[in-house]
């Protein structure tokens, strides 16, 4: 630890902070919903690759299919990433509608996304720093589940509130059952849908699995605890934007210009 006080001044401001414990980014404590890559994990137990895994639950890490989820919250979220330059990393407010401001901690919009049917306009160098900014759908829920822990103990879940974040082909699936829930006229947190499987892709040597997802059909009622797990997902999202905001209006100061309030009213009453 003693190296890193020493560098303290070599590193930038979102390091520092997940160095002294200050990480603005998501609430590390909310479990996660994603899908299994692992075939093993660090302790070097053997591990169903291509299966749901909740990670950070009140009963650990479970492993396991089907999922049930019951939506209560979704946004929306540009991140850009460059592995070879930390000073190229941005990301943008969590928002809900396209139609929104979407400032960023670059002080930009959408970490300088340009739409695809654009793209095709930009210089080479340019297509490459486009390849390096991602969307990402975060949906926040409660999920029920029965499934093994990694040393194959028999654990179970009931409306844990998770976090599950889509990108790439995994955008797609979760997209368009919440669309689907909006076509019968249901809002999402009356809803409960279903991550039943998983689908295996290859191109070359990338492998990868892609979620299957299908609403149930069931109606859930929206229960005074629920109203209190989506307030608490609203304050993280609050404290995540809040974080973005204050990055890109010292962008914006530093360049003589300053977001305009309304904006920062907008984006806050998100």
């Amino acid at each position: 630890m003693s190296n890193e006080i020493t560098n303290l001044d070599n590193l930038s401001s979102d390091k520092i902070m997940s160095f002294i414990g200050q990480d603005a980014s998501v609430d590390p404590k909310l479990a996660k919903l994603s899908i299994n890559k692992q075939s093993e994990d660090d302790a070097g137990n053997k591990l169903q690759v291509g299966t749901f895994r909740l990670d950070g639950t009140t009963a650990g890490t479970v492993i396991g299919k089907p999922i049930l989820f019951r939506p209560l919250l979704t946004t929306y979220q540009y991140k850009k990433y460059d592995e070879d330059n930390e000073e190229n990393n941005y990301k943008s407010v969590m928002f809900t509608s396209w139609t929104d401001p979407i400032p960023d901690t670059n002080g930009t919009q959408k970490c300088g996304s340009v739409a695809k049917a654009d793209r095709d306009k930009l210089d080479p160098i340019e297509k490459l720093e486009q390849n390096k900014i991602t969307c990402y759908k975060h949906t926040w829920g409660l999920a029920t589940m029965k499934g093994l822990s990694p040393e194959g103990k028999e654990l179970s879940v009931t409306d844990e509130p998770v976090l599950y974040t889509a990108r790439g082909t995994n955008f797609l699936p979760i997209v368009e059952v919440l669309r689907g829930l909006s076509k019968r006229g249901k809002i999402m947190y009356n809803s409960i849908i279903e991550f039943y499987d998983t689908e295996k892709q290859t191109k070359g040597s990338n492998t990868w699995y892609i979620g299957k997802i299908r609403d149930t059909f069931k109606h859930a009622d929206f229960t005074d605890k629920d109203k209190e797990t989506l307030k608490g997902f609203l304050e993280i999202v609050k404290s995540e934007n809040d974080y973005v905001l204050s990055e890109h209006n010292a962008k914006q100061k530093a360049k003589g210009e300053v977001l305009d309030d309304d904006i920062v009213a907008e984006v806050n009453q998100k």
